[in-house]
């Protein structure tokens, strides 16, 4: 059998760390726009939540309308009831409802539809705030929600003004709530 030479040896290293190198690099810029997509774009939430006709269903059947929120800072929090995050993050949330509540309303869109289960969790962490299940997923879709818990911030008109993905804590989220107030 052959020996390779010692220069073969160097070619075959070098072309290996260059075929490594560029599959590093197309990772990266695949990474790069895969962040890029996850980021807000506020100008792409440039809706107004009271104009979406979304059918909102509470956890006792009646419908809700958005619009009966007007003039109060809207938090829409999209949440599963298999997801540990959003159950962690009702916590910050009543905090944050307890402090603010008649300025700030928060709407917890349970998004896997499982009724029973979302009572039981809401009655065990004192959810006293708005809880729904939405029947056609026109937020979900607008908002495009992949991850969750996702908050989405709206202010007094309506207007979405920021979203959030990922769990925060209520000192996070009352810092979005004091810009939106002004103060």
């Amino acid at each position: 059998m052959k020996k390779p030479r010692i220069g073969e040896l160097g070619l075959s290293l070098i072309a290996v760390v260059l075929i490594l190198t560029l599959i590093m690099v197309i990772n990266i810029v695949r990474l790069k726009k895969g962040v890029e997509k996850t980021k807000p774009r506020l100008e792409k939430y440039a809706v107004n939540i009271y104009k979406l006709n979304a059918t909102l269903i509470d956890l006792d059947g009646n419908i809700v309308k958005l619009e009966k929120f007007k003039g109060k800072i809207v938090i829409l929090d999209f949440f599963g009831t298999y997801c540990a995050p959003c159950i962690k993050e009702l916590v910050e949330l009543r905090k944050i409802y307890d402090k603010y509540r008649g300025t700030v309303e928060i709407v917890t869109i349970c998004v896997d539809k499982k009724i029973d289960k979302a009572k039981e969790m809401m009655k065990r962490y004192g959810v006293t705030w708005t809880v729904v299940i939405e029947e056609d997923y026109t937020l979900v879709n607008t908002f495009e929600v992949k991850y969750i818990p996702t908050l989405a911030f709206c202010d007094g008109e309506g207007n979405v003004r920021k979203v959030i993905v990922g769990f925060h804590e209520a000192e996070d989220i009352e810092a979005i709530i004091k810009e939106l107030i002004g103060g």
